[in-house]
């Protein structure tokens, strides 16, 4: 039994309170009393009980109206009714006002008790409640405090954010996986002329207004292609032009599943005019070295008769050998143009071959080597540009005679291949000659590189036959790659997708 908890005894007669408050006294409980209903209040507004015994029948305040002011529902206490008078109104009365029990006069103590413990239970359990709610809302004002910290925590590193963002040289554009323009930064909006306010959640395609922009990034944006730059030319409003890498970055979670990507627009504009000047300043100079060397030939064929045949050789030999550098002037001119695009056409891809190794004859048979084909190709009609597949064969062929031994054998190998999903074709061309070294093998794409000293050269020409073939194959979107060991000869391999 539960006798720790407090006691008040509320009623008039003073018999009939000191009877009840003497039976619980007499077991074990703390008793406090009071003889009316304003003494009842004012005494558990100073000390709350844990058990009220109160009399229904009293004057000026009765039971019901002193229980109707207690509230007890919301209360830890609990409130039992007693009555000399029975009435089953007043034990509705009394119970819709919250009373745990009520009691008939005079009180017998087996009954008094048995409330009085079950009473007290109850305001245990109420306690044990409240104490528990007391500790969540502790808790929860824990949590409510550090999430607000937190807020505002972000709130400035959100704002610190936005000023990285904003104040980033390049435009930066980020979509969901459903691609839904989430951000736009500063320079982005001026770029792409929408603003993130108006724009936001929709969709890309359909907020973009600049065709350039729109067909580019849709490139961009096929999952179905490795490509992950280009670049783009949008025209002002005042028929200006400006140019810009835009690279993709895709985000993805730790299962490898797309989240979104993530744009990059860096103005280029500046350094592709420049490249352009230049491109034009090689292509004029190109072009008047190409009219004088055509008179100088021409005159050469005229003169040419048997008394001075050993000198018209040579001077031909050396406008050849100058036309040949020209040319590469041109080619180089017209490739290092940043804005070139692809002019597709249906190309057969053997006559294409047996042309570049005509043209390569000449050279291939001052050093008795010997040119050959390998075709194993069923279809040989290829979507492709055949300029710059002329520019890469001849740049191919040219190193690989200008590479081999006297006596040697290039050969031209083309097989059927997949890229991307879809038909392609490889085109290989492998030498005998003296091979490259790893190390040189890193930079040979590069522009005025060969694969030897120029300081201890033995072979002439720009050193630019596969920086432009590179470079062609770069522009059709392909790949070249070259398999060398010193001494053993070279493969150098074409991997052509079929353009669109």
């Amino acid at each position: 039994m539960n006798k720790t908890g407090r006691i008040l005894v509320v009623d008039d007669s003073d018999d009939n309170r000191d009877a009840v408050a003497s039976l619980l006294i007499a077991g074990g409980y703390v008793v406090e009393t009071a003889h009316s209903g304003h003494d009842a209040l004012i005494k558990i507004a100073v000390h709350v009980p844990d058990v009220i015994l109160l009399d229904i029948d009293m004057p000026v305040m009765s039971g019901l109206e002193v229980l109707r002011s207690l509230n007890v529902k919301n209360n830890n206490y609990e409130a039992i009714l007693i009555t000399g008078y029975e009435s089953i109104q007043s034990a509705k009365t009394a119970m819709e006002l919250g009373a745990f029990g009520y009691l008939s006069k005079p009180v017998q103590w087996e009954l008094l008790k048995n409330q009085v413990e079950h009473a007290l239970s109850m305001v245990a359990v109420k306690k044990e409640r409240l104490r528990h709610l007391q500790v969540l809302e502790e808790e929860i004002n824990k949590k409510n405090n550090e999430l607000q910290t937190t807020v505002h925590m972000l709130e400035n590193q959100g704002r610190r954010l936005d000023a990285v963002i904003n104040g980033m040289e390049e435009g930066l554009l980020a979509l969901d996986n459903e691609e839904r323009i989430v951000l736009l930064n500063v320079n982005a909006e001026k770029i792409i002329g929408l603003k993130f306010s108006e724009c936001a959640g929709r969709k890309l395609s359909s907020a973009l207004t600049d065709e350039t922009l729109k067909s580019a990034l849709s490139f961009l944006l096929d999952h179905s292609r490795t490509d992950n730059k280009c670049l783009v030319r949008i025209a002002g409003p005042e028929h200006d032009e400006h140019y810009y890498t835009v690279n993709k970055i895709k985000l993805n979670d730790n299962h490898g599943a797309l989240l979104g990507v993530v744009v990059t627009l860096l103005d280029q504009t500046d350094k592709v005019k420049a490249e352009q000047l230049r491109t034009s300043f090689l292509s004029i100079v190109a072009h008047e070295l190409r009219t004088p060397i055509t008179v100088i030939q021409n005159y050469l064929a005229i003169i040419a008769t048997e008394s001075i045949r050993s000198p018209v050789d040579d001077m031909n030999a050396a406008c050849f050998k100058l036309r040949n550098l020209v040319d590469s002037l041109i080619s180089l001119a017209r490739l290092s143009d940043a804005s070139i695009s692809a002019n597709v056409k249906k190309v057969h891809l053997q006559n294409s071959v047996v042309v570049q190794i005509e043209k390569s004859g000449a050279a291939a048979e001052n050093k008795n080597i010997t040119l050959e084909i390998d075709d194993n190709l069923v279809v040989h009609e290829f979507d492709t540009d055949p300029l710059l597949l002329e520019i890469a064969l001849s740049g191919l062929l040219d190193n690989a005679i200008k590479y081999s031994m006297a006596g040697g054998v290039v050969s031209v190998t083309l097989n059927h291949c997949t890229v991307n999903d879809s038909d392609g074709v490889a085109i290989a061309v492998v030498d005998q000659g003296c091979g490259i070294d790893e190390d040189m093998q890193k930079i040979i794409f590069e522009s005025f590189t060969q694969g030897e000293s120029h300081l201890t050269r033995h072979f002439s020409g720009l050193g630019t036959g596969l920086y432009l073939a590179k470079r062609a194959i770069e522009i059709l979107h392909g790949h070249i790659s070259v398999v060398s060991q010193p001494g053993k000869g070279s493969t150098f391999t074409i991997i052509l997708p079929k353009i669109k």
